[in-house]
């Protein structure tokens, strides 16, 4: 049994969730709800304006039934030209979905299937099954890495012009343009010569790159509002020896 919607909803045992969305030539579907977040910042920008009707965006687990799959290609998909899937994890996290993006790209001339690594260790098993050059799939992959609205930007410069043609522009051979605009890590948010005892805060910095950064706001008005002096830094994972150091 399915139960027809145009978002997501709770599924159940005994019914499961099929997704729709109105057509539009470009298609984005991502592990990362950072993408999607980041996309409506930059859509809200008035010369990207007009990018709000020919994209579409969605969660990859709002696609998690191979039968949820199969509708939303076989309806938001069936007048779509381009299709990207940036995937956090390897082929086997979302098999079914990849077999059946490419023969959603085999049964059409002007498609495009562009197929994005989350992370790097990833690239040589998923940018292959893309449509386009392992060049130009690095690209993409490492400015969706770096985040940000103005390298999400350039994700949406370059991915504009398969619209209208499946053949890979000459200009993506070096792509100067592609080049991540990279941010500091750990990097200062909104230090203040101000007075108070000093209390050190980590934001993950996919927040800043995603342009969600009211809560933070709210966070430091907190602490500065009970006589605190707080120090922010943007920080993307503790994990690594060099943030550890700069922290």
């Amino acid at each position: 049994m399915h139960r027809l919607s145009s978002l997501p909803g709770a599924e159940s045992n005994e019914v499961f969730t099929v997704v729709e969305q109105p057509p539009a030539p470009i298609l984005f579907l991502t592990s990362a709800a950072t993408d999607i977040s980041t996309l409506s910042a930059c859509l809200r920008q008035p010369e990207l304006g007009q990018w709000k009707e020919q994209l579409r965006a969605l969660p990859l687990d709002c696609l998690r039934h191979p039968a949820q799959i199969d509708h939303y290609l076989a309806t938001t998909g069936r007048t779509a030209r381009v299709l990207v899937v940036r995937l956090l994890g390897g082929r086997g996290h979302w098999s079914y979905g990849l077999e059946q993006c490419r023969r959603w790209h085999s049964t059409a001339p002007q498609r495009t299937l562009i197929v994005l690594a989350g992370t790097a260790d990833q690239n040589d098993e998923l940018h292959p099954i893309g449509s386009v050059s392992p060049t130009l799939s690095q690209q993409l992959a490492l400015l969706l890495r770096e985040g940000g609205m103005p390298n999400m930007t350039k994700v949406l410069k370059a991915i504009h012009p398969f619209i209208t043609s499946c053949t890979e522009p000459e200009a993506f051979k070096d792509a100067p343009d592609l080049q991540p605009e990279r941010m500091a890590d750990p990097a200062p948010f909104d230090w203040r010569d101000e007075s108070g005892a000093k209390v050190g805060v980590l934001l993950y910095r996919a927040h800043a790159r995603a342009a969600d950064t009211d809560w933070c706001d709210q966070l430091l008005t907190a602490l500065r509002s009970r006589g605190l002096a707080p120090r922010a830094l943007w920080v993307s994972s503790l994990r690594d020896p060099v943030v550890q150091e700069g922290v």
